[in-house]
């Protein structure tokens, strides 16, 4: 089995000014878990279901994205944990520089990327 097996097609993509709630409902909508990030044709970035849960997490009323002891012992949360939970666009929640594969790997070798 390949990567092209298991791909959606069309592929969505979003630019780094894509409003959070656009991703959200782009995600919900079209039933799939992440959408690549272009700016000028070239991908800069993801955003996938786990970026976004991770931004619920940090939000008042949210699970804490840390263990009570290490709050207590940083007193503040990271500077990247706080600019994630108050993430308006793409660029301030995406993951940059994720790793790609050719759409013709077998998943057996996507393993080792």
């Amino acid at each position: 089995m390949n990567a092209q097996d298991v791909m959606t097609s069309p592929v969505f993509t979003v630019a780094p000014d894509t409003p959070v709630r656009d991703i959200s409902a782009l995600l919900l909508a079209r039933h799939i878990s992440g959408v690549p990030v272009l700016d000028q044709g070239e991908v800069v970035g993801i955003v996938s279901k786990s970026d976004l849960l991770h931004r619920y997490e940090a939000e008042p009323g949210g699970a804490p994205p840390h263990p009570w002891w290490q709050r207590w012992v940083q007193r503040t949360a990271p500077p990247r944990d706080y600019v994630r939970a108050h993430a308006l666009r793409a660029a301030d929640l995406m993951t940059r520089e994720p790793v790609s594969i050719a759409e013709d790997l077998s998943l057996a070798a996507s393993r080792s990327c």
